[in-house]
This record gives structure tokens, sequence and C-alpha cells, in this order.
């Protein structure tokens, strides 16, 4: 789904042809054009009381609000109080007393836990649910009223929240106009209509916080596993709750912001050891701060008794009740009934440690009555969710003692109406909407408002605020180096890495094919306090490119391709028809040469408007090009034109494999990297428990949005062009064998060298075949990349000069590479300080 896009970094990542380099940039799919995005700082004063300013009037158009109808339960207004203990499905605590870090395991059950195990539907919804009561699936016909729904403040403030609820790709758009504005989602959910089509409805506020995370639903099992991945990377989860698949399995909605030092853990109340694990959390000091309900469909069994069966019985036979009369063989039937479950997150250390109150599994009636009760102590409800089971509705909430807060709860199906009651006041926002399904089959939205704003995460601070930035040099670096030359390369490491916030960085440096220098700054993983050494891997995304390139040219020299030969239609085409048989080749496709791709010339497939490696994480990539040759067309003729794209050298990639037999990695391992000595370089794998031995963690990109760096194509899709995984030492070894100069033998021959150097006109003569050429005022080769998590760059100077450097966080902006740049520009502008030529710490 659209918006489950915006933070999804393995669908989102763009790169930008900007200045002829290989970075990228944030796309969000579904959005108004920039020129629309423009339109929203034109604001008017005239008519902007009760309808949509411009900024939102780009978006959808006016649209006239559901008419209401009765409610359930008429709207109570409530205010804060205090709190006590008393029943099940009821926490109350006194405040928190923190205590050291616990890592947050996740309990299973007998019986329970199989309900979260299968993998997802593919008749599920993927899509994110933030603060969702339930994807409650009814039976039978949802009548609700399908007219978008947008609710703001008035002029000039009406950037600061939205409430929104409507069929899906309209919200996906007023939420996306939020997000650009610096809105964060503080509650979302949805539910089916009369048609089966999805209905969303939403709240973001706009504030200032720590970078967040979104995924797609996880499963019982993904959970755990990013519940323990992301504690690592200093990422709290904040936001938890349930959903059925469709087919009677659990999938969870959740929402990470980076709260450094922050533990949690997560609970499922009603569950044979949940009072246990309470009574645990509340000894070790967290706190109980989200708690959701929904329903999972399970089916209710009865004893069908057959006549003995034959034996040996078959596999799908073996399935026996214990209520089975002797001598007969019995099956398991009945009908699938809706049945409630609950979730929680209990954290420490948290923003405040007032006395609080929690209730699940009571009835909304009940809930409202409790709510009355304990607004008259000076509570205030900083959660309120309801949820559907069968004909009941129940409720989950959170009560803090906040004396002179208030809040409100307003039950309808008029957004408009319940924000009327509450214009008056700027303060007073909504803070969670939720959803039932009444007895008529009406959707009736449930939207918790007040003037509290809860769990509203700062900022963390910069990772070296009053902190020194810990070095490790390799043995050798200092010994050719002054104190004062020493001085000079950290404090201009430092200074790149205060100023951006950069947790860890390593940098190499070789002269004539020497390596002098290499050194590793900051932190390898911050939460553990690990340095970063100078052996440390990075990912360098785009700077594969070269490498890609250098394995094509090793097949042109085996002379098993030709630069100018055809990749796709004729006899003689690395391909021929093999892409075209189902849908005949479009327009351009049959004039593509091996040289176009190595080039950017291609015509087409750019990395701005939805760069095509991205696409369909699970297709192969024989799968993925049919696809993009079927569903984008080439927009230039082949040659005529500089288009950076990714997808070109995935085609690369596995030219590279139909012509060798192996697999990309495979062959590019064998014929390069072992031929270098850096036999422990690989294709980067997605996920952090699948790291590599010397690999560093990578943090959340420093651009308003959070990209999860373990969000990861597989590495077939990733590697020929941005997959790889190297240190700057290991860099520079393989630039040592491809750089033309005579100190060490080339892997490749001197008509190749000279080949892949050819400025091609399209690029302004600013790139060759895999290697970008005089920019950035670096007068040799260069190419820099980015992934989530990681930026890196390679500089070859025609001095003999050479450089790595590489990064454990990315930025998408251009500025950030010229600033990386300018780190290498000081260094090189100093290059006569490796004059002797005995010392090559390669050795």
């Amino acid at each position: 789904m659209p918006f489950s896009l915006l933070v999804s970094a393995a669908q989102l990542f763009q790169h930008s042809s900007a200045s002829n380099m290989a970075i990228d940039s944030l796309c969000l799919p579904d959005l108004p054009s920039p020129a629309k995005f423009k339109q929203f700082d034109k604001f008017s004063a005239n008519s902007l009381t009760d309808t949509h300013p411009p900024i939102w009037q780009t978006v959808f158009p006016m649209v006239k609000p559901p008419q209401e109808s009765t409610p359930l339960q008429t709207s109570h207004r409530l205010a804060g109080t205090k709190f006590r203990r008393h029943s099940s499905g009821h926490i109350s605590a006194p405040p928190s007393t923190p205590s050291g870090p616990i890592l947050a395991p996740c309990y299973e059950t007998d019986g329970f836990s199989r309900a979260y195990s299968a993998p997802l539907s593919k008749q599920s919804p993927k899509f994110p649910i933030v603060g969702n009561a339930v994807a409650h699936k009814v039976t039978g016909p949802v009548t609700t009223n399908l007219a978008l729904q947008v609710i703001h403040p008035s002029f000039p403030h009406e950037k600061d929240w939205v409430l929104t609820a409507g069929n899906e790709s309209a919200v996906d758009n007023v939420l996306a106009v939020s997000l650009a504005y610096g809105g964060r989602l503080v509650s979302m959910g949805f539910f089916y209509d009369t048609y089966g089509d999805i209905q969303y409805y939403a709240v973001m506020h706009r504030f200032v916080g720590p970078v967040f995370l979104k995924p797609n639903p996880l499963t019982f099992a993904e959970l755990l596993k990013m519940g323990q991945e992301n504690e690592e990377l200093d990422l709290a989860l904040t936001q938890l709750c349930g959903q059925d698949d469709g087919d009677g399995k659990a999938l969870f909605s959740t929402y990470w912001e980076k709260i450094p030092g922050v533990n949690f853990r997560i609970w499922f109340p009603g569950t044979a050891e949940a009072d246990v694990q309470k009574n645990l959390f509340e000894n070790e000091g967290y706190r109980l701060t989200s708690i959701c309900g929904y329903t999972i469909k399970v089916i209710q069994p009865s004893i069908d008794h057959k006549k003995p069966p034959v034996y040996p019985l078959k596999k799908e036979q073996r399935r026996h009740s214990s209520s089975c009369l002797p001598g007969f063989h019995c099956s398991l039937t009945g009908s699938f009934e809706n049945e409630a479950r609950y979730v929680g997150v209990w954290q420490k250390p948290v923003p405040r440690t007032v006395p609080y109150e929690a209730h699940y599994g009571i009835s909304l009636r009940e809930c409202l009555n409790l709510d009355a009760k304990l607004t008259a102590k000076s509570y205030v409800a900083t959660q309120f969710r309801v949820f559907s089971v069968g004909n009941e509705v129940i409720c989950c909430a959170i009560w803090e003692y906040f004396p002179g807060r208030k809040h409100f709860i307003e039950i309808g199906e008029n957004l408009r109406q319940m924000h009327r009651k509450h214009v008056a006041s700027r303060s007073r926002l909504p803070r969670q909407i939720s959803h039932y399904i009444d007895l008529t089959n009406r959707v009736k939205y449930v939207v918790l408002w007040s003037n509290l704003n809860s769990f509203r995460y700062p900022n963390p601070a910069d990772i070296w605020a009053d902190k020194t930035i810990p070095v490790n040099y390799l043995p050798g670096t200092r010994d050719q180096l002054q104190p004062a030359q020493l001085r000079f390369i950290a404090k201009r490491v430092e200074r790149f890495m205060r100023e951006l916030d950069i947790p860890g960085l390593s940098v190499a440096i070789s002269r004539n094919e020497q390596l002098k220098f290499a050194a590793g700054f900051g932190y390898s993983n911050i939460r553990r306090k690990e340095t970063v050494t100078p052996h440390h891997q990075f990912r360098i995304g785009s700077v594969s490119k070269p490498i890609t390139a250098a394995a094509v040219m090793l097949l042109v020299e085996q002379r098993r391709i030709r630069l100018d030969q055809h990749v796709f239609g004729s006899q003689d085409s690395v391909f021929g028809h093999e892409f075209g048989r189902s849908h005949p080749y479009g327009k351009y496709l049959t004039e593509i040469t091996i040289r176009n791709l190595l080039e950017h010339t291609s015509g087409g497939w750019n990395n701005i408007d939805s760069d095509p490696a991205w696409l369909e994480p699970d297709l192969t990539t024989p799968q993925l090009i049919e696809l993009v040759l079927e569903k984008q067309p080439l927009i230039v003729k082949p040659g005529k034109a500089w288009i950076y794209s990714n997808f070109g050298y995935q085609l690369l990639g596995y030219i590279i494999e139909r012509i060798s037999g192996m697999t990309y990695e495979q062959f590019v391992k064998k014929h390069i990297w072992d031929k270098v000595n850096a036999p422990e370089t690989q294709v980067a794998r997605p996920s952090l428990s699948e790291r590599a031995r010397r690999e560093v963690l990578y943090y959340m990109s420093g651009n308003k949005l959070g990209f999860n760096p373990y969000e990861m194509l597989p590495p077939e899709r990733t590697g020929p062009w941005g997959g790889w995984i190297a240190s700057p030492i290991e860099m520079l070894r393989i630039m040592a064998h491809l750089d033309g100069f005579h100190q060490k033998p080339d892997l490749l021959n001197e008509k190749s060298l000279k080949e892949w150097i050819v400025p091609t006109a399209a690029s302004n003569e600013t790139y060759g075949l895999g290697w970008s050429l005089n920019i950035m005022g670096f007068n040799g080769w260069q190419h820099d990349g980015r992934m989530p998590g990681s930026a890196a760059m390679l500089v070859r100077l025609d001095s003999g000069l050479e450089m790595a450097v590489v990064v454990n966080k990315e930025y998408s902006e251009r500025d950030f590479f010229h600033e990386l740049g300018y780190i290498l520009h000081h260094i090189g502008n100093n290059c006569d300080w490796w004059k002797d030529t005995r010392i090559d710490l390669f050795q």
C-alpha cells in the first residue's frame, strides 16, 4: 500500500542523477508533484474557517462530511484524576523506578504462540496500522459513508495536525502531505467497507521528535526478531497492535522511534504467564506505555466420529481428538468465531513517572463509566481504543494522573462535528482514533481528544555532544606522520562527524598503490560502545558499480561478450527473445547494448521515478526483468541521454551470471576480490542477524524520515548495483589492481583500462564505463554510493593518491557527499606527507 512505502527503505530508496552522481533521494509514491508541494506554501486568509485551505485542496476535492447518526453512547467529557488497584484486566502502578538495561523477552505459551507463527497471507493487507484498535473484517455489509473526511486547524495552523478518514488512496495522500511538512503518525486504523475495500482513518501531529520507523505488519516470529534487533539499534517500540490476517493468524503493526537507552518488553495480557510477567516488569522498573486489543478468527471445534480407518493412515488423517471414542477415527470440524486478544508494551525509562491506571477487556460502557470516575480524580486518558468482538464493543485504556489537564472521548461518524466541540482550544488535539461496528453494522469512530502531549519523545542528544570521538589507527599509520599532521586529519574528520551526528567513520589512503594511512573513528555499535577499527566492513552502495563494470570487462577480454553486443532481440544478443515471449519488446529495447548499460545511456529506468531495481522484493532477477520490460518503457533512444540507472546494472549482473554460469557474487569474489587478497568481502545480507563478522551496525538516516537499514532487498537483487560490503582498506586493495598504475599488476589489460575511462557525450563527459570522471574537483576517477544506513566514496587521483571513506549513517542530500569529498580534498592536498616508498601497510 502506498503509505506503507513512505518509511520502508527497501521500497523507498531512490537514486538521483544530480551532478552525475550515484546518490539517493526520497521518492514518495502517489504524491502530488513537487510543483504541487510548492503550492502548499501559498496560503490565503480567505475561506479558511470551515473549509480546506490550499494545502489540502491540492490533495482532494471538497467533500461533504457524512451526516451524523445516533451514536451508541453519548459523548463524554472527561478530566484528569488519581488511581487505585483492583480486578483482573486492570493495572495500576506507582511511579516507575528505572533500573539497569534488560533485554525485553517475549513469552510464548503453549497453544498461544502458534496463532502468531504463520507467514503473511497473500490475502492480508500489507499496509501500516499504528495505534489501531482492530483490523476487523465483519460478516455482512458495513454501512458507511465513503466520503473523505479531513479535519485540521484553521489558518495559519493548518499544518499542525490532521484527522482523516476515507478510502485508502485519498487518506494516503493526506498523510503524505502531512509527512512532508513534518507530521508524525500518532494513530491509524482501518476496516473493510461493503465492497470489501479498505477504509483508513488516522491522526498525524507535527512536532519535532526522534527519527521513526514504520514497517509493514509483522508475524509473531518477525516481531520477536525485530524487537531484539531494534533494541540493539536504540529503536524503541512505542506503538503496537495486532490484527487478523484473514486466516486466523495475527499480524502486528509497529511504530519505532530512536530513543537511546530505552528498553522495552512486549506483553500479551490474557495469557497464562501475563500476571507473572507484569509483576516481573514492574519489579524491574518498567511501565506499561501501550495496550491494544484486536480480534482473531478461531475455530470452535466439534467431534465428527467416523468409521475406523484403514491402516496405515495417510498423513492428513493422523489428527485425533482426546474426546474420540475408542476404535473410531475422529476429525475436527466447527465454525469460526472472533476471539479477543491483547498486546502491550512495557518500557523504561519513560518520559514521566506519574501514577497511572490501565484497563483492558472491559466493555465500552464500563470503560466510559470508569473514565468518568477517574476523571473526577484528576486522571487523563492517554490511550483509549475500542474494537468489536461479535456484538460486543471492547475497550483498552490507560489513564495518568495529571491535575489540570483535560480529555474528551467523542463517538460518532462525523469527525468534523467532533472537532467543532474543541475548535476553540488550540491545545486540544485528537490523540487516538479507533472504531467499532454498531448493531446496525455502521462504523463508529471513537476519538480521544486532550490537551496533554503524552509520550512525545524529544530528539536524542547528538552522539558526540561533550564527548571525545575514539580513534583506532592501523599499526604503522602514526609512525609516518608528525603529531600535528595526525591532529590535522583527525580534526577534519571529527568536525564532519559532529556536524552530521555520524556514529562511525573509516578512512584509508594509499599513494602509488602503497597503503599509507588507515583509521576508524567513532562507534560500530553505539549501544555497546564498540569502536570502529580500520578493518570494519561497511555497505559501499553504488561503489559496487565499478566492481560490476570490472567483471564485465573481464568477460569482454575473454571474448565471451562484446561491449557493443545487443542485450535483447537479435539472434546475436545476450538474451534474444527470452523476455519478449509473453509481451513483445517495447520501443528501443532491442537497441540497448552492454556499453549503454555500463554508461547509463540505455534510455530509461531512472532512479528518481519509481526506481525499478527496488520493485517487488520477492521477485527473482529474471522475474523482475520481465516485469520492468513490460511495465516501464524506455523514454529515449539508447545512447542519446545519460540517465543514471540501478536497474541497468542489475541487467549487467544477470548478464555476468548467464555468460559465466556462476552467480554474480561467486564470479566477482573468485575473479576480483580473491585476486586482490580480500576474501571476506561479500554482498550485504539484509538483516542484522545475518551481518558479516566484521560488519558495523547501520543507523537510521539523518533525514526527517527514518529508513530501515535492515529492510533490504535480497543480496541477489542488490549486488551488481549497490550490494557489496568492504573496509576502506579492501576498497583500496581492489583500486590498486584496477587503476592503471604500475606498482601492482592490474586485473584488466591496458585496452580495457583506457576504454572504461572514455567519457560519454551524453554525460557531459563526466561518466565512463562505471566511473565518474573529473568531478567534484577530483582530477581522476571517482564513485560514491549510498544504501540504507551507510555511505561511501572511492577516489583515484591522477597524482597516484587513492582514498576511500565509509560511514554507518547516511543522508540523501547532495551536500552530504560534498562534505565527505571535502575531507578527502583536505587529505589529498597533503599527499607529500607520505613520501617513503619503503612503507606499504598493505603488507
